[in-house]
């Protein structure tokens, strides 16, 4: 009988574990009356220590000035496209969770200064986008103290 119970969990655990939200499964040991969780605290660091992050950190080093350049009224049609280029790579780069909505927007964001900008460099709309969009960079670096620096402008 507890061979069953324990199939049919094991099987629910499995079920649960591909869908959209996971938030723990429970096994029951059949020596204890108590249930176990059999995963990590729903109050642990959101951060997996599995992935790396460092390249979407380096990415934002490189957009911090992309986007300085984009943002200057004298911005040219390589400063354009390197802000394209730059919103391209970062888009391959996997951010850490805390802060993967911010770094989601900066890539749109610069996807469409890199637009603007190569219909016309002189885009004040591209100007006003790369210069509202960059602080968001900094404040991401700056939490994260990427190399060790905690003075990212």
């Amino acid at each position: 009988m507890m061979h069953a119970v324990r199939t049919r969990l094991a099987a629910a655990c499995v079920a649960v574990a591909f869908s959209v939200t996971l938030t723990g499964c429970i096994t029951i040991n059949s020596g204890s009356a108590q249930p176990t969780e059999a995963t990590a605290s729903v109050d642990a660091p959101s951060a997996s220590p599995a992935v790396d992050y460092s390249s979407a950190l380096e990415q934002l080093s490189y957009a911090i000035g992309a986007l300085a350049k984009s943002s200057q009224p004298n911005a040219t049609a390589e400063d354009c496209s390197y802000t394209a280029f730059t919103a391209n790579s970062m888009a391959s780069a996997t951010p850490a969770p805390q802060w993967q909505g911010t770094y989601e927007r900066i890539t749109a964001n610069m996807r469409n200064v890199g637009r603007l900008c190569t219909i016309d460099p002189s885009s004040a709309s591209a100007r006003a986008l790369a210069a509202s969009t960059r602080p968001d960079v900094v404040d991401i670096l700056n939490r994260e103290k990427f190399h060790g620096l905690t003075d990212w402008e």
